[in-house]
């Protein structure tokens, strides 16, 4: 191979992946699900993302194949509603010093606002905020 040819660069070859990738800063919760019970949840935060794929950043180190399941605060109008929350369910594929990159199973966008009185409705027991 002639390295005069103004064609040849080194490392630069076409990208492979099949869908856009942006770069999407936002905070997650994350678990890895297992086969007995679920994990405990993990905070971690998105670098990039496409219709088919996430790339995050996380404390712990995952092994490849694991399959997890991550909830990110989406915020923006979704249905004209103005914060929403992202679930995915999604397989680790490879991973480096950087992160995980992962394959999206699964998604499912929730209204953020509804998803937080359940919780309180949890946190503070039946009929709690009946009287708020």
């Amino acid at each position: 191979m002639r390295t005069s040819d103004p064609e040849w660069q080194p490392f630069k070859q076409p990208d492979r992946r099949s869908a856009r990738r942006y770069l999407v800063r936002a905070s997650l919760k994350y678990r890895v699900m297992e086969s007995a019970s679920t994990g405990a949840w993990n905070d971690g935060h998105t670098i990039n993302m496409s219709s088919n794929g996430i790339f995050i950043e996380t404390a712990e180190e995952l092994a490849d194949g694991s399959l997890l399941e991550l909830r990110i605060n989406w915020l923006g109008l979704y249905h004209a509603r103005p914060v929403v929350r992202l679930l995915l369910s999604a397989l680790v594929v490879r991973t480096n010093d950087h992160g995980a990159a992962l394959r999206i199973l699964d998604h499912e966008f929730r209204d953020a606002s509804r998803w937080r009185v359940g919780l309180q409705a949890c946190l503070l027991g039946p009929g709690a905020l009946e009287n708020s």
